[in-house]
C-alpha cells in the first residue's frame, strides 16, 4: 500500500498552497466563502420570491371571486328589499285593518 507525501503545512498566517510557491492567502478563502453563501443566499431569494407571487396571485383571484359573492349578494339584498316592501305594507295593512274592526266591535 502506497501513501502519498502530505503537503507541508504552511506556517501561521499563510495559506493553502494552490501551486507550488503560489499559496492562497486567508483573505481570499474568506472572499470564495463569502461569495458561496450570497450565491445560496440568492438562489434562496429567487425561491421565496416564486413562492410569493404564486401566493399573490392566489389571493388575487380569491379577493376577485370575494368581490363577485359581495356583488351578487349585494344585488340579492336589493331584490330581497324591492320584493319584501309591499309583502310588509300589505301584511301591516290588513294588521292594521283587523285591529280596526276589532275595536270597532268593541265599541259597539
Amino acid at each position: 500500500m502506497s501513501t502519498r507525501p502530505q503537503p507541508p503545512i504552511p506556517p501561521e498566517g499563510e495559506g493553502l498552497p494552490v501551486a507550488p510557491g503560489h499559496p492562497i492567502p486567508p483573505i481570499d478563502i474568506r472572499a470564495v466563502f463569502t461569495a458561496l453563501d450570497l450565491y445560496r443566499s440568492l438562489g434562496r431569494l429567487e425561491k421565496a420570491t416564486e413562492v410569493l407571487e404564486a401566493k399573490v396571485a392566489r389571493q388575487e383571484h380569491d379577493l376577485n371571486g370575494l368581490g363577485k359573492v359581495a356583488h351578487t349578494a349585494s344585488m340579492l339584498g336589493k331584490i330581497a328589499v324591492v320584493v319584501t316592501a309591499p309583502v310588509a305594507a300589505t301584511i301591516i295593512y290588513a294588521v292594521l285593518v283587523f285591529i280596526y274592526h276589532a275595536v270597532e266591535r268593541l265599541l259597539k
